[in-house]
């Protein structure tokens, strides 16, 4: 029982804050420079905003071109790299995920029971 109690409230909680947090680094598909002035990043709900173009992407973007896909900048030793969180779409990601990887567990947990 114990066991049971300690994956619902840590084990679970944990990978799908994991997978939250890790999901900002998945480069994102932009199609245009005005989808690089506003590029958004994370999984499932996009929460971080980033304006690449501004950030030092230049020489990223010159190189790769449009349509294509990019990733966060942390270039923060040559610019001011500025973010814009949303609280919302953060909690609503984590929620979301959440409740895929508890419902995965119960399948799992149902089939391995049968």
């Amino acid at each position: 029982m114990i066991k049971k109690i300690l994956i619902f409230v840590i084990v679970i909680p944990f990978l799908s804050l994991s997978f939250v947090f890790i999901s900002i680094f998945f480069p994102s598909h932009i199609e245009s420079p005005e989808e690089a002035e506003n590029a958004k990043f994370g999984l499932p709900f996009r929460y971080i905003e980033q304006d690449l173009i501004s950030s030092g992407a230049y020489d990223i973007i010159d190189i790769k071109g449009f349509p294509n896909y990019f990733g966060l900048q942390t270039d923060f030793l040559d610019h001011d790299i500025d973010y814009k969180f949303s609280r919302l779409n953060f909690i609503l990601s984590f929620v979301t995920t959440y409740l895929i990887v508890l419902i995965i567990a119960l399948l799992l947990k149902f089939i391995r029971n049968k």
